[in-house]
């Protein structure tokens, strides 16, 4: 058999011809409140359909259901909202890995929107969750909660400030990045695009924090996790949406996602009217793929060896450490984020910490040591 020749030329015209530019980034660094450009990068157009795959991280999958759950009235072809935690175990993943919004302005902590952690560090959203509060000149702070329900931070994940955020021009779609790697203990779904035919009568799963309801028939708050699934009816270039459903204030951010042999999100919730979704195109997808690689950091390695107790807690905790690890700094951090106490090195393996004037509640020790600094969450109960 003769070997297929082909000139290199006609290789390199044929992905020229198939090449396009993706979109540019800006990007808005809160702590230095500045904004920047990233430039586009070149894609092959060509391609149906690419994703980045997510992570449970090991924690247990829940089995969600293959069909609209309590249809509506007005579109069978989806769901009634429901509280998660009626049918699921928000614990697990892809639960795990959807986060509650929150920001901070003059000591004040206010409902947001919702999101979804994509990697270990960064998290999708809507674009105009920020915006409204980054022209305000109290300098706000928004934090991230993974599976925050009825009110309370959870106490097995822990919450974390966003440090920059990346959004699109003309569009809503926005990716957060944080201040510590909470995927690492949440998991992560994946994100991706796919052609309107790819998408055709695939099942879509959303997990959001509903806030108000403009009609006033649902008592919502923001505060609980609500599920919601059902098929999409309208594909355009930029948009997902679905006939006769409306969205709430508060979803905005939250993530469309398919559930095959692994979630992956399509779009973000963005407007209430025809519950209008911004789509992942192909232009932003490969424009933050680019620069994912860039916002990685290696994993934290794990103090097995490092003991804390009795957690759940009353009055005080105890922290005992490996005869080779040095304490340099130690500081106690409220669900918020917020600083409650510091203390300063000690020689000492084993540490008592006086909780008696601590409130019921969620709290973070943050262990500073000579061989790198440790994270437990603790819970105040009486």
């Amino acid at each position: 058999m003769r070997a297929l020749f082909i000139p290199l030329f006609l290789v390199t015209l044929s992905f020229s011809l198939s090449a396009q530019l993706s979109k540019r980034i800006i990007s808005y660094d809160f702590a230095l409140q500045l904004y920047d450009t990233i430039p586009g990068v070149l894609y092959d157009s060509t391609l149906a359909e690419d994703f980045i795959s997510g992570d449970n991280r090991g924690n247990s999958i829940v089995q969600l259901p293959s069909q609209p759950v309590f249809p509506l009235a007005l579109n069978p072809n989806y769901s009634e909202r429901f509280p998660a935690a009626d049918s699921f175990n928000v614990d697990e993943y892809p639960f795990s890995s959807s986060v509650a919004l929150r920001v901070v302005t003059n000591d004040s902590i206010s409902n947001n929107c919702s999101g979804s952690l994509v990697s270990h560090n960064l998290v999708l959203t809507a674009n105009h969750c920020f915006s409204y509060f980054i022209n305000d000149t109290s300098t706000p702070n928004f934090y991230v909660f993974p599976a925050f329900n009825n009110g309370k931070a959870n106490a097995l994940f822990d919450s974390v400030r966003v440090s920059k955020l990346f959004y699109f021009e003309g569009s809503d779609l926005a990716f957060a990045l944080l201040e510590e790697s909470i995927g690492y203990n949440t998991g992560w779904i994946g994100f991706g695009y796919a052609r309107d035919s790819i998408l055709l009568n695939k099942l879509f799963h959303k997990i959001s924090y509903p806030a108000y309801d403009i009609f006033g028939t649902k008592n919502f708050n923001g505060d609980t996790m609500f599920y919601e699934n059902g098929f999409i009816d309208i594909y355009l270039n930029q948009l997902l949406g679905v006939n006769n459903v409306i969205g709430i204030k508060g979803q905005s951010g939250s993530s469309w996602f398919t559930f095959d042999n692994f979630p992956i999100a399509y779009g973000i919730a963005s407007t209430i009217a025809n519950f209008i979704h911004q789509r992942i195109t192909p232009e932003e997808f490969y424009s933050i793929t680019h620069i994912q690689k860039d916002l990685s950091d290696p994993e934290p390695p794990l103090p097995v060896s490092l003991k804390v107790f009795p957690n759940p807690a009353k009055d005080h905790i105890s922290l005992i450490l490996p005869s080779d690890i040095l304490m340099q700094n130690l500081s106690i951090f409220n669900s918020a984020g917020f600083k409650t106490s510091t203390s300063y090195p000690s020689s000492e393996n084993e540490i008592r910490i006086d909780l008696s004037n601590y409130a019921n509640g969620l709290y973070f020790i943050q262990l500073e040591s000579d061989q790198g600094v440790y994270t437990h969450k603790i819970l105040i109960t009486r």
